[in-house]
């Protein structure tokens, strides 16, 4: 029994690490909300679905789907993390500590 609840306990431990590590597209829509004064946009068509628009930027790929999915991805996650909020209908806006993120990761790229 040692053994299963020391798996246990170590699976948790990691979800937990591993769900507090930032990714590179968490990042990248960070960096590129800040150069957008702090706007994200949630576009939603009856052709593509949902998908995650910033400034010009679309992320979004015929050839790719997984653009998309990893960009909603991260939006999920970067309101959970409390770095982005909704500021209504289709806008979503980065927090004072998601500029503060956002500026750290701009330096250090």
């Amino acid at each position: 029994m040692s053994i299963i609840s020391d798996l246990v306990q170590l699976y948790q431990v990691w979800g937990s690490w591993k769900d507090n590590q930032i990714s590179e597209e968490e990042k990248e829509i960070l960096i590129q909300a800040q150069k957008n004064g702090g706007k994200i946009n949630l576009i939603s068509t009856d052709q593509t679905g949902e998908f995650v628009r910033i400034g010009r930027k679309d992320y979004i790929s015929e050839s790719d789907p997984s653009i998309r999915a990893r960009a909603l991805e991260s939006i999920e996650k970067l309101y959970r993390r409390g770095l982005i909020r909704h500021e209504g209908g289709i806008v979503m806006e980065l927090t004072g500590t998601g500029f503060d993120f956002a500026r750290k990761y701009t330096k250090s790229s």
